[in-house]
């Protein structure tokens, strides 16, 4: 039997064959590293339509696609990205053109982006948001073309996802449309007179987004500790906060019913006995603008974590 490394490279180095062998209880942990990394300077291309609307052209919709691909591959090949996505970076200018022809201008303001760097971890898409041109509390849409120059077929990229069938040239796959009820109503009525098989989904943020955050820690050569620190913490801390507001408010609200039903203290008691000992209804008033007052102020103390520095990418600049 080899004992070692070297006797197993030999063998394998003199035979041309694989040496497998049984290595018990052994473990194993494979670490996959970039073995060349470089620092380039990509752009985004982004072109802006003002409203026609004074009321509302401060507003924005936001239609975009990324114009980067794979490039060259390692054995020598290249990655075509005609499809992926030429196709979306097209429909992008061609929507564009379209737009600036029409005299009959949009009232809300248009910006066109075409997006760097998407491939390696939506780098581009990251940049603008982080350093937004219009502001992202007024923008009221994103409408993202990706992969739309070709019919689409089974891939292990939509197993498990969602269903193709044999003919797709008439469907229409609008990944995102169910998280808004009136986009999703927009979309449907604007078809009827177009006749699309529409194919309305959402995606699952728990699959997909630790992905998305793996790319952009691994492109940009973080440490395990600065992965938590500086991508997954901040991304989590806002949702975190909100889930703390809620829950602090319902146990606000359960610490005075219990007052109210069975302890002899408190403003629920305060309000119990008020109504009960001769109908004191303006200490009853009084009582609930106490509470309510408290219940308020709670809340902007916990509101008041939102402005720390380490979670405030995860918010958009009032």
């Amino acid at each position: 039997m080899l004992k070692n490394p070297g006797e197993i490279q030999s063998k394998i180095d003199a035979t041309l064959k694989p040496q497998s062998i049984v290595l018990g209880d052994t473990e194993a942990t494979i670490h996959v590293v970039n073995a060349l990394r470089k620092r380039q300077l990509s752009y985004n291309v982004i072109g802006l339509m003002e409203g026609s609307d004074p009321a509302l052209s401060a507003e924005t919709i936001i239609i975009s696609a990324h114009y980067d691909h794979d490039g060259l591959a390692a054995g020598g090949g290249i990655y075509h990205g005609a499809d992926d996505n030429g196709s979306g970076t097209v429909g992008v200018v061609a929507l564009a053109k379209a737009f600036m022809k029409n005299p009959a201008k949009p009232k809300r303001s248009i910006l066109f982006a075409v997006y760097a760097a998407e491939e390696r971890g939506l780098l581009g898409a990251y940049y603008y948001a982080a350093h937004p041109l219009r502001p992202l509390a007024t923008t009221r849409a994103v409408i993202n073309f990706d992969m739309i120059g070709r019919d689409e077929a089974p891939s292990p990229q939509t197993d498990g996802l969602i269903e193709i069938p044999k003919d797709t040239a008439n469907r229409l796959n609008l990944i995102g449309a169910l998280y808004s009820p009136d986009y999703d109503q927009t979309v449907k009525q604007q078809n009827k007179a177009i006749g699309l098989t529409l194919l309305l989904t959402a995606m699952s943020a728990v699959h997909n987004i630790p992905a998305v955050y793996l790319n952009v820690g691994r492109n940009f050569g973080l440490r395990p500790a600065e992965f938590v620190s500086r991508v997954l913490y901040p991304a989590v801390a806002p949702r975190l906060i909100l889930a703390s507001r809620i829950t602090l408010g319902v146990a606000w609200l359960v610490v005075v019913a219990a007052e109210m039903i069975a302890v002899n203290s408190g403003l629920g008691f305060l309000i119990i006995d008020a109504r009960n000992a001769g109908n004191r209804y303006d200490l009853v008033v009084a009582g609930m603008i106490i509470i309510g007052l408290i219940g308020l102020l709670l809340d902007l103390a916990m509101r008041s974590l939102e402005r720390l520095k380490f979670v405030r990418w995860g918010y958009s600049e009032e």
